[in-house]
């Protein structure tokens, strides 16, 4: 084989090696980014359900209709525990 085509491939194992870290790179910062955006959610949701509970107790002390508050409130908390599986079953996922 000559100097040149030795040259080529390995320029082309190079630049091959090279895709491919840039590609693990890529699905490291997506696997962390998705993570960010899962707490977020998360935090956001716990929020809204703890604002949403209070709301509902004020309700129903003064006499108001409290069922809204109440039915927001689960479904935040159901929205919260169906994140948690999401996480944990990609946690579990090999990868």
């Amino acid at each position: 084989m000559s100097v040149t085509g030795d040259s080529e491939r390995d320029e082309a194992l190079e630049l091959q090696r090279y895709e491919q870290e840039r590609q693990e790179r890529i699905r490291r910062r997506n696997r962390v980014s998705g993570r960010v955006v899962m707490v977020i959610m998360a935090l956001a949701l716990t929020l809204l359900a703890y604002d949403s509970v209070t709301a509902g107790l004020q309700a129903r002390r003064a006499g108001r209709a409290w069922t809204y508050p109440t039915v927001l409130a689960l479904g935040c908390a159901l929205a919260v525990i169906a994140l948690i599986a999401l996480v944990s079953r990609a946690a579990r996922r090999p990868r």
